[in-house]
């Protein structure tokens, strides 16, 4: 996510600016730009090895800015900008039209088109029911259209309050002139489509309806929606029979087919229908006389437009019913539905013919559309369609200008009649009528889920689709399609789909591929949808209200599952701005199929952190005199004087230059600073202004003394990677502390820091926030940027030097951004200001305040848009602000005043100091800076073991509220933010859950450890003994209970009777899953004789026959069989005439069998083979 400051209530500003940051840039550090002595080197990555970024949630980026920009993950386009600003555009009584272009142009940058007044052209503009006004604009090239660049701008109030949409950047193509005809592109594309399609004969469907022709548009089309990759292309609609409706993209220039698919949205296949049968339910409906004949058109409702329709073969605004006489698609003959009876009706007309007006009232009714399109246009049913054998067609579909319907045939019953089903088809009519989604991919699948939302809405009895006209045993379930279950059994069966993401088909956009899974994957958001509005928050009268305005106000043509999150969000918002319960709701619903924010934030009530109960944690106010120190460039001398003392007051008291921003100490007493000879130099700000050379190695640039003056902080002119530490209590011990970048994960690299440039200690004395210059390698170059972190210089309890981690203010700054010149205030530790600097304004810098200590839209606020990098500092009471700025050439010092909350400008900036530059607000008395910390503990739930490769994710909670983060503790795992990558080791792991405080709380940190579940071996039988392959230590088992103890020997030689399996184990005690299974039989052999009755049975292994011989005089009563668990299995209680008994029944395996005679019983073993 981008940090993207742009302050539409700021004043222009002059030029004259440095580009970027480029004043507090480095040369490398050379040798003898390196301090001289020894220094003890703490390397605060050692002593965290799992460093870990700043844990502060609340410090979103969309606090930070005023238009808080959401990018597509996969080609980094704009998906939303939403306008954070609560005060009007400076341009509102001029009109939306010049808001919206004045709006347009500060965020083309940010879109990437040069001259949004030309490529941007208004299709549509509307007002609703709730005050807003939503503008529709395509985007163009040359008067050409960008397929694709589609955006939406919404009003609120006098300013613009979201865009959303996609785009592209601006096309740069050599030529706009096709070479190829609008004929001969749809020539090829005919051509291609007869290869796998039954071409229509000409002038069947002409007679019925003329408009339905082959069309082209000239594009520039983007293949794959490549940025890079633009065409012009021609976009073609052809139709090669009335049941199919193709789009192609053809190269304008050299015929290529760049995509197509077939746009007929139908309900997938022989399959896939869905409706109620026709049960002989009466009902009322209108249709239309003409002399003796009544015709099946509905004429009565309010879209029927009498004087321009032509009775009864061209109605406008009708319902309208057509026979097409069980005629396949290829070769269609249409008839009226007519009768001379005024109730004698074919059963399949009436059914749809009445379904369609349940779904205009419903469409009328419950969001004020004017039929399918919104314009009153006709709504066309045709029945009895035929499939292209002849038989009966197990479909239904939506064709661009009716609904088809067959009448069944292995899976279905009758279609028509199915009010769901017509729901859903003529719900595809208002999709493309509005968002137009594109039938491929996740748009059709978008597309489809519509379809599937609104046919449940319009037959809301139930969840289901179809379940009404489904064939017994087509579908195990009974319904084509369920949303709330949409797996609805296994893979394999017929109604399944992908409840998640992680379910999600990944099939080839192709027509075998279902046009890339549009039936398939929209089981996903169909289930969305489902806990959208089961929620008690919800229900689906809301849920239905919401959606229809994120289809018709928000989504596009390429919109994917992000997008529909954004719009059904952002809709929920607008409807119900007071109920936040229900945008947390639907945050919730697409957070639990997988569809995550692009933002990174969680969603609804279910999975957000409570908000921190941490306060602002201030200190005493300073009562001591203001005092003003600064530099002034031009004579090169640091002047002192009462802060509201006049120019002509301010008394010079050091000629010895200064390289950067003097800090004070907290009394006022002395002040430090890097004179021009590169020195440390402090002078007291009291009597003579003694001044004293602290260094003599002449190779500094930036010092800071704690607030308690006993130590200091320094930084070397040159680039070096390292900040120097000087103990003064203890004379002048020396240390470095190195500069990293911290990362969520073990092994990740960040970039790496070149150097830092302007610091400050807290008021604690234990903690540095500075600035650092990064350098990124990437594979499309190095990215350079500045950032702020905090790094622990001292630990006041042990009076030693700190461990030197690092964390960050800010942990996703992208490239082009930057922050630096941090500053706390003066009686608050929690805030901060720092300056701010993005590529898309290279003339431009902002003076920013935070407060950590809030969340929300107050937690962080710009202070001054300015023209120069500023070095924010604060006044004594924290109510002003002094700032560097430029005057011409001039540098000046300006003043702003600073709200109660400490972080937002009260009035307008003014000079202060002319010719002056890095102004010091201090104080002279004293106070204690001192806080003390609560304890807090963490919830951290135990892990279930994982197996290798899988990836999870963790939670955990403070006692603060304040967010927790998590590193590697142990084993081969990786940690980003808080999905968890198990490797490829087996064995224990552990996971950290830390909260690292603030002024507040005390860090707190919780383990929770796991296993990696090794793979299982497996065993194979070689010369009767069991080998095992794969492992290292072994548990045998026989029927699941351990034999023996843990092993290594990889052989074992069985000795009982039974199942053997095996688990690895790990040296550490992880066990796996067991191995396959080996079942050993020891065979007795039945001939052996009974000391006391001789009982014979063969043949023995045997697969059935099992004969019994007894002694002469000997008679047989009854055979039990008992398996080796000891159940009786079977039982016989007399012999066939062959003397023997069947045991084909009996599984496999070794059996006891206990004979009882007249002289008693024998017991033999056997074998059932």
């Amino acid at each position: 996510m981008r940090l993207t400051f742009i302050f539409l209530f700021f004043a222009a500003t002059s030029t004259f600016a440095q580009k970027g940051f480029d004043k507090k840039h480095k040369p490398a550090a050379g040798k003898n730009d390196l301090p001289t002595g020894q220094f003890i080197e703490v390397d605060g990555q050692k002593n965290d090895r799992n460093a870990r970024q700043s844990s502060l949630p609340a410090i979103s980026t969309k606090f930070v800015s005023k238009l808080k920009v959401t990018h597509d993950s996969e080609t980094g386009g704009v998906l939303m900008i939403e306008n954070l600003s609560k005060s009007p555009a400076p341009n509102a009584r001029k009109g939306l039209q010049v808001m919206a272009l004045d709006f347009l142009g500060d965020v083309k940058t940010t879109l990437k088109i040069e001259d949004p007044n030309q490529e941007l052209e208004m299709v549509n503009m509307e007002s609703d029911e709730i005050g807003m006004t939503h503008i529709q604009l395509q985007q163009k090239y040359k008067n050409i259209p960008v397929y694709g660049g589609e955006i939406w701008l919404h009003t609120k109030g006098e300013k613009i309050d979201v865009l959303n949409g996609r785009n592209f950047p601006t096309p740069n193509l050599p030529s706009i002139t096709p070479t190829l005809s609008e004929d001969k592109a749809i020539a090829f594309a005919m051509t291609d489509v007869a290869k796998k399609s039954i071409v229509q004969k000409a002038g069947v469907t002409g007679q019925l309806l003329g408009k339905m022709q082959n069309t082209a548009e000239l594009i520039i089309y983007h293949k794959d929606g490549n940025f890079v990759d633009e065409r012009l292309a021609y976009n073609l609609t052809v139709r090669p029979n009335m049941l199919e409706r193709w789009t192609y993209f053809v190269d304008a220039n050299t015929g290529e087919v760049l995509k197509k698919f077939n746009n007929t949205c139908s309900l997938d296949g022989p399959f896939t229908a869905t409706a109620r049968d026709l049960a002989g339910i009466s009902r009322t409906f209108s249709v239309q006389q003409s002399g003796s004949t009544y015709y099946m058109l509905d004429t009565q409702r309010p879209m029927y437009n009498k004087t321009t329709s032509k009775l009864p073969d061209d109605p406008v605004g009708g319902i309208w019913t057509i026979d097409a006489q069980n005629s396949t698609s290829d070769n269609m003959k249409y008839s009226q539905v007519t009768t001379n009876s005024l109730n004698n009706w074919n059963a399949t007309a009436v059914s749809a013919h009445y379904n369609a007006g349940i779904c205009y009232d419903y469409y009328r009714t419950k969001f004020g559309r004017n039929s399918l399109d919104g314009k009153g246009s006709t709504i066309i049913s045709v029945i009895n369609i035929a499939d292209d054998d002849g038989k009966g067609m197990d479909n239904a579909y939506w064709n661009g200008e009716f609904m088809g319907y067959g009448n069944g045939r292995d899976a279905f019953k009758p279609l028509a009649g199915a009010l769901d089903v017509g729901g859903h088809e003529m719900t595809h009519g208002v999709v493309e009528a509005t968002a137009r989604l594109e039938y491929q991919n996740q748009s059709g699948a978008l597309n489809e889920s519509f379809a599937d939302i609104f046919g449940a809405m319009i037959d809301r009895d139930d969840w289901t689709l179809g379940e009404d006209v489904i064939k017994a045993g087509s579908f195990p379930s009974g319904a084509l399609r369920s949303l709330s279950n949409p797996n609805q059994g296994g893979k394999n069966d017929p109604g399944y789909q992908p409840k998640t993401m992680s379910q999600y088909a990944n099939l080839p956009n192709t027509d075998d591929g279902d046009n890339g899974g549009v039936h398939v994957n929209s089981g996903i958001p169909n289930y969305a949808f489902y806990l959208f509005a089961s929620n008690t928050s919800v229900g689906k009268d809301k849920a239905e209200q919401v959606y229809y305005r994120a289809l018709t106000k928000y989504l596009t043509r390429t919109s994917k599952f992000v997008d529909a999150r954004l719009a059904v969000v952002r809709s929920a918002a607008d409807l119900y701005p007071s109920d936040v319960s229900i945008q947390n709701a639907a945050k919730a619903a697409f957070d639990a199929v997988g569809i995550a924010d692009p933002n990174g934030t969680s969603g609804g009530t279910n999975t957000t952190p409570p908000a921190p109960t941490q306060t602002q944690q201030n200190i005493p106010v300073n009562n001591g005199g203001d005092f003003i120190l600064v530099f002034e460039p031009s004579s090169g001398k640091l002047y002192t004087a009462k802060a509201n003392a006049a120019v002509s007051e301010y008394r010079a008291i050091s000629s010895s230059g200064c390289l950067a921003k003097p800090s004070v100490t907290d009394d006022g007493l002395f002040a430090y600073f890097v004179g021009k000879d590169k020195n440390i130099r402090r002078i007291s700000l009291t009597g003579n202004y003694t001044e004293t050379k602290i260094s003599s190695d002449g190779v500094w640039g930036n010092v800071a003394v704690s607030k308690d003056g006993k130590r200091l902080a320094a930084l070397t002119d040159a680039g070096d990677k390292y900040m120097y530490i000087y103990n003064i209590e203890n004379n002048y011990t020396r240390y470095r502390l190195q500069l990293y970048n911290p990362t969520y994960s073990t092994g990740v690299n960040t970039g790496e820091v070149q150097y830092a440039d302007s610091f400050e200690w807290d008021y604690s004395g234990e903690t540095i926030i500075y600035d650092a210059f990064n350098s990124v390698k990437s594979l499309s170059g190095t990215i350079e940027f500045w950032d702020v972190g905090f790094i622990k210089a001292w630990d006041i309890t042990k009076n030693a030097i700190g461990s030197g981690k690092i964390e960050k203010l800010f942990t996703d700054l992208e490239a082009g951004e930057s922050i630096g010149n941090p500053s706390y205030s003066k009686n608050s530790q929690d805030v901060i200001a720092f300056d701010y600097f993005t590529e898309d304004e290279p003339d431009t810098y902002y003076q920013i305040a935070i407060d950590l200590s809030k969340t929300g839209d107050d937690a962080l606020d710009g202070i001054n848009k300015n023209n120069d990098v500023g070095y924010p500092g604060y006044s004594r009471l924290d109510d002003k602000m002094l700032f560097n700025t430029l005057n011409g050439k001039q540098q000046d010092v300006n003043i702003i005043g600073i709200d109660k909350n400490k972080i937002s400008p009260t009035g307008t900036a003014k000079q202060f100091l002319p010719d002056a530059s890095w102004a010091v607000w201090y104080a002279q008395g004293t106070r204690s800076t001192t806080t003390t910390k609560t304890d807090q503990t963490i919830n951290f739930g135990s892990i279930a073991d994982k197996n290798i490769g899988e990836s999870f994710t963790v939670s955990a909670s403070s006692s603060s509220n304040l967010a927790v983060t998590f590193s590697v503790g142990s084993g081969d795992i990786s940690i980003s933010g808080n999905t968890v990558k198990v490797g490829t080791n087996a064995g224990k792991a552990s996971i950290k859950a830390t909260q690292t405080g603030n002024t507040q709380y005390n860090a707190a940190t919780t383990t929770q450890t796991f296993c990696i579940i090794p793979a299982a071996p497996r065993i194979t039988l070689s010369g009767g003994v069991y080998v095992i392959t794969g492992g290292k230590n072994f548990q045998w088992y026989v029927a699941g209970n351990p034999v023996g103890g843990q092993t290594t020997a990889t052989t074992l030689k069985p000795d009982l009777n039974g199942v053997y399996t095996v688990k690895a184990i790990t040296d550490d005690g992880c066990f796996s899953a067991a191995s396959n299974s080996i079942e050993n039989k020891i065979a007795v052999l039945a001939n052996e004789p009974n000391e006391s009755i001789k009982v014979v049975i063969y043949p023995n292994p045997t697969a059935d026959e099992l004969r019994i011989e007894l002694p002469m005089g000997v008679i047989f009563k009854e055979a039990n069989f008992y398996s080796t668990t000891g159940k009786n299995t079977m039982s016989f209680d007399k012999l066939s005439s062959g003397n023997s008994v069947n045991i084909r029944e009996l599984p496999k395996g070794l059996y006891t069998v206990k004979i009882e005679t007249s002289q008693g019983s024998v017991v033999r073993k056997v074998i059932r083979e």
